[in-house]
């Protein structure tokens, strides 16, 4: 089944790709110079983005023969949260796509990003240079170790913008998940509690217990988490 996962996995990640460069190309404008707000071409690309997640989601569901039930049922997902997933609707935390990889036996960047990691040595992700996911125009995770096989574990690097009034939107899997703050304030809510964390601090904490965070500092927000 996990072989079968993958093949197909890999056939609707070709056929996507060659769907958005057929787009692209047929979007260009030719010798028309169009100034598009910069915030426009984020929101585009944030949307983007989800949408194609959304085609792989749904696109290796159907190759499978399994209906929403059967894979909300399996991943411990509501049907009509893994619904706005599939249809594009808004975009799937991290984690969920980690619990839904690990299901059908397929890598988590190839679920966000159409590829599958190749090295099992060693993988170097540069500074500035990981596979971007954005979920907001304002909060963004990006993966520090894209291109390595078989992780146990995931990590991330996520910047969030300052909003001490925004909504904390509460998630949780399996596993442990470690943040370590690199800079501005974190409060993070889990299970009831709030904690701030400063520049240089860290958490470990249980997963499985409902967690969500916010910027609170005058800055933004960059910490490494790690999903394991």
């Amino acid at each position: 089944m996990m072989r079968k996962c993958a093949a197909h996995l890999r056939i609707i990640c070709v056929i996507i790709r060659f769907l958005s460069i057929k787009i692209a190309k047929a979007a260009t404008p030719c010798a028309i110079n169009l100034y598009i707000c910069p915030k426009i071409l984020k929101q585009k690309k944030i949307m983007g983005h989800i949408e194609e997640v959304a085609a792989r989601l749904k696109g290796l569901r159907e190759a499978l023969g399994l209906s929403v039930a059967d894979v909300c049922a399996a991943c411990g997902i509501e049907e009509n949260k893994y619904t706005a997933y599939e249809q594009g609707t808004t975009g799937i935390p991290v984690s969920t796509a980690k619990r839904i990889a690990e299901a059908y036996g397929v890598e988590i960047m190839a679920l966000l990003f159409g590829e599958e990691p190749k090295m099992n040595s060693y993988y170097i992700t540069r500074k500035g240079s990981g596979e971007t996911v954005e979920r907001r125009d304002w909060y963004k995770y990006q993966s520090l170790a894209a291109g390595f096989s078989n992780r146990k574990m995931e990590p991330f690097l996520v910047t969030v913008q300052p909003n001490p009034t925004a909504e904390v939107h509460l998630s949780s899997h399996d596993g442990q998940e470690f943040n370590y703050v690199e800079q501005g304030v974190m409060e993070l809510h889990i299970d009831g509690k709030i904690m701030t964390l400063n520049a240089g601090d860290t958490i470990m904490f249980d997963a499985r217990r409902p967690h969500g965070m916010r910027s609170v500092g005058d800055k933004e927000l960059k910490f490494v988490a790690v999903i394991i």
